[in-house]
């Protein structure tokens, strides 16, 4: 009987209050040397259920290491498909700055099967065959990502966040597990997660004792037809994930009426140092003048006479939220993102639930208004 297994026979259970859905936690041993911590969020009304694998994002510095780590999700992605064939379930990755996430819908019959086989993935070498078949492609994937300029951004950028980020701090991520359960009862060790479960900060890192007064603003100048913007903001130490998130959110929300046709591309994410990253490419004409809305835009986040449309915003964005939890996949993904950057199981959950229940639009200002841009690249002519 594997660890996890072990535990959970011996570990008491919980049920959801009411009669629709609970979230608790539990932590498991799997494999002898990592411990990986374990989420279990229970919806009964759901015909299928979730189990998702994080596993922490190791940093890339060149075209060459981004080949070769596409070359290995391709082949983890492949062999946790051939692991689970023959059963009831789909299997996809996915990754954002903090790691990496292998997430399986299955029928529940085929959960354990499931993450069973995710179990034995994490923690064998990926089979030969796979990883040969993965790295047949990378020949012609890095002629194209040294050719890119796109790429080239990629690189420049994550160079630009090094150079001016803070020091790595102490919050080192586990491999983390996160199963997304239709049953009534999810096993679990000790007393319940408190009510009072203190929020989790978007970074645990100090601010550099000394720094540049001035943002780093740099220009690579390129012969391309499109400009490559990529920014860094510094959120305040107060703000926590869930924050930071809705922040994203409401970013693009306020953004988005403008967006068309003058930008191509625009993303954002939360870097694994807390930081508010916004990439977008435009013409070369639009890109200075999207630099001073993208800008001026978080100072009106918190601006009160802005307050009626950012909450009009907010409820847009629990109403986004609500759709990308809405189905297991989605939900094991989110707890399992605030896990590989460092969340307890009860820090995690509360995350997952204050995306469905925004903090006040003061409380997300508050974080709009003490963003400090930190760092700027610009590529392109």
């Amino acid at each position: 009987m594997p660890a996890w297994a072990a535990a959970c026979a011996a570990w008491g259970g919980l049920g959801a209050g009411g009669g629709g859905s609970g979230v608790h936690a539990a932590t498991a041993d799997i494999g002898a040397q990592d411990p990986a911590r374990l989420v279990a969020i229970t919806r009964s009304w759901l015909p299928v259920e979730a189990v998702a694998l994080a596993l922490p994002a190791a940093p890339t510095r060149g075209p060459d290491e981004d080949v070769a780590r596409e070359a290995e999700n391709r082949a983890l992605l492949a062999a946790a498909r051939h692991a689970t064939a023959g059963r009831a379930a789909s299997v996809e990755l996915d990754r954002d700055d903090a790691g990496r996430y292998l997430v399986a819908t299955a029928l529940p019959e085929d959960l354990e099967d499931v993450r069973v086989a995710f179990e034995r993935l994490a923690n064998e070498v990926l089979p030969a065959a796979f990883v040969a078949a993965a790295d047949s492609g990378a020949g012609a994937a890095s002629a194209f990502v040294h050719d890119s300029p796109g790429t080239r951004f990629d690189a420049a950028f994550r160079a630009l966040l090094d150079e001016t980020g803070p020091a790595p701090g102490a919050r080192l991520p586990e491999p983390a597990w996160v199963l997304v359960r239709r049953d009534r009862v999810v096993p679990r060790p000790g007393p319940s997660p408190r009510p009072d479960t203190p929020p989790f900060p978007v970074s645990d890192r100090e601010r550099p004792v000394s720094g540049p007064a001035q943002p780093a603003i740099r220009h690579v100048p390129d012969e391309v037809v499109t400009t490559w913007v990529g920014s860094a903001y510094r959120l305040p130490p107060e703000t926590t994930l869930t924050q930071a998130h809705l922040l994203r959110t409401l970013l693009e929300g306020w953004l988005e009426p403008g967006r068309y046709p003058s930008l191509y591309e625009f993303a954002t994410d939360i870097g694994q140092d807390g930081r508010l990253l916004v990439r977008f490419s435009a013409t070369p004409e639009a890109a200075a003048a999207w630099q001073d809305r993208l800008d001026r835009a978080l100072s009106d986040l918190a601006a009160p006479e802005h307050g009626e449309r950012v909450a009009v915003l907010l409820r847009r964005a629990r109403g986004i939220w609500s759709r990308r939890l809405a189905d297991p996949a989605g939900l094991a993904k989110a707890a399992a993102s605030a896990l590989a950057r460092g969340a307890s199981p009860e820090q995690a959950l509360a995350h997952v639930r204050g995306l469905l229940n925004p903090p006040s639009p003061g409380e997300v200002g508050a974080a709009a208004a003490g963003a400090e841009l930190t760092a700027r690249l610009v590529y392109g002519t």
